[in-house]
């Protein structure tokens, strides 16, 4: 929402003057402000697209289920569709880390079996270094991941659910020295931060008026976003009588395995028989194999 932010700044302060009913798309876009502002402000994604020209001054971070809708955000304003079997690679160009994953599930696996008189191994290419009767132990209990884009919907889900995982646990970067405006205190009218860059960095004065008419208006012209993000929040506590979507699921499900420090990999979805043809039942097999709501 960064083109939302930095048009509130402007409109609050007085620099520009916004016709709100025709300001924002039907979608709550508010891309337009960049063709009519006329200030040194930008809003620019400078952790993805790093730009020495640039002086960030604030930045918007995204905690918790803020990221969650922050992404809804990014697909339908942005990419104007979501994550599927066809367009995967559109979300996500780069490759899995084959290697890397690999890494880790060895290691693991090799902690949680190992007896402790085994000797240290931190690679899969090690194994024949071990002691022959400690390979056979490992041959008869470990099984090489095949790690790969999806090619089902049941794959999409699980894939998805870890990526989103991988995603959640590595919130961590951020732009030094800069103002911090979270997301969630600005959807829900906590504006201080957001004062206090415009007030100390821009010399500017906050009119409280104003700001209210355009905080009211972003509110409604984004509200079925929020709606959305209680629907995904009650997916992880109750039962749902409205279908979600497979990565809507897996958006659910990582933000569980995030809340409760467990690992997707370890859902042992398999054993649950998972059948995408049924309403949510991700999500209900996942309630019913941990014997209770998640």
């Amino acid at each position: 929402m960064g083109n939302t932010i930095l048009a509130h700044a402007l409109f609050s302060c007085g620099q520009i003057d916004l016709d709100l009913d025709n300001f924002f798309s039907s979608k709550g876009d508010s891309h337009a402000i960049q063709k009519i502002n006329k200030s040194n402000l930008t809003a620019h994604h400078l952790i993805e697209f790093p730009d020495s020209s640039l002086t960030c001054i604030a930045q918007v971070v995204c905690q918790d289920w803020w990221e969650i809708l922050r992404l809804k955000l990014s697909y339908s304003k942005f990419y104007k569709t979501t994550p599927m079997l066809d367009n995967i690679t559109m979300f996500f160009p780069y490759c899995v880390d084959v290697e890397k994953e690999q890494q880790r599930l060895w290691n693991e696996f090799y902690s949680k079996f190992k007896n402790p008189t085994w000797p240290e191994c931190n690679s899969i290419d090690d194994i024949e270094n071990l002691p022959v009767e400690i390979q056979q132990q490992i041959n008869k209990m470990f099984v090489k991941a095949e790690i790969s884009m999806p090619q089902t919907e049941k794959q999409l889900v699980e894939w998805l659910t870890i990526t989103y995982y991988d995603m959640f646990c590595e919130l961590s970067e951020t732009v030094p020295h800069s103002k911090t405006i979270l997301l969630g205190d600005y959807v829900q009218g906590n504006l201080t931060d957001l004062i206090d860059v415009c007030e100390s960095a821009m010399n500017w004065v906050w009119n409280h008026d104003r700001s209210q008419q355009f905080h009211s208006k972003m509110r409604s012209v984004n509200q079925e976003y929020f709606d959305w993000l209680n629907q995904i929040k009650a997916a992880t506590c109750s039962e749902l009588t409205k279908y979600l979507e497979p990565w809507e699921q897996a958006l659910a499900i990582a933000k569980w395995c995030v809340d409760e420090n467990q690992h997707p990999r370890n859902l042992n979805w398999d054993s649950v028989g998972c059948n995408v043809d049924t309403n949510n039942l991700y999500l209900n097999l996942l309630r019913k194999h941990y014997g209770k709501t998640i």
